[in-house]
């Protein structure tokens, strides 16, 4: 497909006065593919700190995160308010409170779903609110992928196909929130098992998240290259030590207060150097020639060589 240079004067302006700067952070990325698999997942895992970082050093990315945060914001408010109000009610549903001794053990699997229910209010705000805040997110990572690539890869720009791309993105998002909450129902029935449960629901809920994460926020970069979302999700699978890395680390912005309200755009300026470096990746192992099998050597003992 083929590209165009920017003209967009930011990014552009910004670029010839650092061009080193700005591409440092999808450098960075494509330098973790060679690496073993704990040094990916590490890098993976910091990226929500580096995107902090770039996105205090590129101002004029500001003005396209306020929208998002504040979607971020409401939607983690109506959530977890609802859940939180709705606990003992939640747990009643699972277990109803007995009258006898048991109770005590009742009341501490209500304290262990309070933190739950906030997990699972941050997360479904980043995952849901992804459908809701997509046009705005693909604003964001189309500036984004213009600073850490000085281009942005050639779409159409005619009124109906920012249509038939936005609906995409939008029905991309919505896909990927339905098969995340599919996913978390084992996954929350798991949790309500006594200790036990809580302790391997939250390392399953944890791993769930990070992977829906990571499949929503590389997405943008990938949509724009065309990619199917099944491919999508083979793209973010065999790369699972950079993927799950990226998308823990996301989660974990979650539990940072105030800045919490900002993991979503982060997590797109983030997810979208990510998903570039996934689609360089695969450009370049496509372009390598197959390695050539090599042909078994043929030895002759010595008495074979010997005439009859």
């Amino acid at each position: 497909m083929n590209e165009i240079e920017v003209t967009d004067p930011p990014e552009v302006a910004l670029a010839e006065q650092d061009p080193v700067e700005h591409k440092l952070l999808l450098a960075y990325v494509d330098s973790l593919h060679d690496l073993p698999p704990a040094k990916q997942f590490l890098g993976g895992f910091t990226m929500g700190f580096r995107s902090i970082k770039f996105l205090w050093k590129h101002p004029n990315l500001w003005k396209n995160v306020a929208i998002p945060a504040a979607i971020n914001f409401i939607l983690f408010m109506v959530m977890a308010a609802t859940l939180l109000f709705n606990v003992g009610d939640i747990v009643g549903w699972i277990w109803t409170k007995p009258d006898d001794w048991l109770v005590v053990l009742w009341w501490v699997v209500l304290i262990i779903f309070v933190p739950l229910m906030l997990l699972i209010s941050y997360v479904s705000t980043i995952i849901f609110g992804g459908v809701v805040a997509s046009p705005f997110n693909e604003t964001l990572s189309g500036k984004t992928e213009k600073i850490v690539r000085g281009q942005l890869i050639a779409t159409d720009g005619s009124l109906k196909g920012n249509a038939v791309g936005a609906a995409r993105g939008v029905f991309t998002a919505a896909v990927t929130a339905s098969c995340y909450a599919a996913c978390m129902i084992p996954v929350f029935l798991i949790s309500v098992i006594p200790v036990a449960g809580s302790v391997v629901g939250g390392i399953l809920g944890a791993t769930v998240s990070s992977f829906f994460l990571a499949v929503e926020y590389t997405d943008h970069p990938l949509e724009r290259r065309l990619y199917r979302w099944r491919d999508k999700i083979k793209m973010v699978w065999d790369n699972k030590p950079l993927t799950f890395g990226f998308g823990l680390g996301t989660s974990m912005l979650l539990w940072v207060p105030f800045l919490n309200f900002l993991t979503m755009p982060i997590a797109v300026i983030g997810g979208t150097t990510v998903g570039l470096s996934l689609n360089h990746r695969k450009e370049q192992l496509a372009s390598q020639p197959p390695a050539l099998e090599a042909e078994p050597a043929v030895e002759e003992s010595v008495t074979d060589a010997l005439p009859s």
